[in-house]
């Protein structure tokens, strides 16, 4: 399980959240712009520090303020994505997947991503010579090399025209069960939430309203 109870107090704005979510499947972080979802996401990266709270995955604690624990993000075994990729401009695809694999005997093997995320003919292409969408699964291709135990994708589709979101969607789709990784999505989309969501966590003006289960996929993939 995810566990977590999170404050962070801005100058004009509060979140404040607890929530339990599985660590199975892609847990969609829903709600409307600015209601605070991507800095649930930096916090539970470790890029944003909380207030005060708790953050435990798969029973490792991440950050505890009543015992001054705050995990730097480096260490703490995650994947993340945001709305740009964040590739290396000067190095080509297969260096900046290679870049992130930590050692020559990952669990995940290069070859398993690239037929995965479907990335073999772009290997010697530069970011640049990418459409949104390629250089979208590269970085997604990148933060699986590092073997995370939790995957965070910060809308990633945020910028991508509709024939590349249907794309992506459908390679973030397989993710979950091919990988055995779990996944914390966030989007104001309801598309994305009613095609990728198992989980639905519900936020609004920095507070949780609701965590669900999801009734159904889309089943277009």
């Amino acid at each position: 399980m995810i566990e977590a109870r999170l404050v962070k107090v801005f100058p004009s704005f509060k979140i404040q959240v607890e929530f339990s979510a599985p660590s199975q499947g892609i847990t969609v972080i829903a709600g409307p712009s600015g209601s605070g979802k991507s800095s649930l996401i930096k916090m539970v990266a470790g890029l944003l520090k909380p207030d005060a709270g708790y953050l435990s995955i798969r029973g490792e604690c991440f950050f505890d303020s009543r015992r001054n624990k705050d995990v730097p993000p480096e260490k703490r075994d995650l994947g993340v994505v945001f709305q740009e990729p964040r590739l290396m401009p000067h190095w080509t695809v297969k260096k900046n997947l290679l870049w992130a694999a930590p050692t020559a005997n990952n669990r995940l093997s290069f070859e398993e991503i690239l037929q995965l995320l479907g990335l073999g003919k772009l290997l010697g292409r530069k970011p640049n010579d990418l459409s949104g969408g390629e250089a979208q699964r590269v970085a997604i291709g990148r933060a699986l090399l590092k073997e995370p135990s939790l995957l965070l994708l910060d809308e990633p589709l945020a910028n991508l025209d509709e024939k590349r979101k249907e794309e992506l969607i459908a390679f973030i789709h397989r993710l979950p069960q091919r990988l055995n990784i779990p996944i914390l999505y966030v989007t104001h989309s309801k598309k994305e939430r009613e095609a990728l969501a198992d989980h639905t966590l519900w936020i609004h003006d920095g507070c949780l309203l609701q965590a669900q289960p999801s009734s159904q996929k889309t089943a277009s993939q």
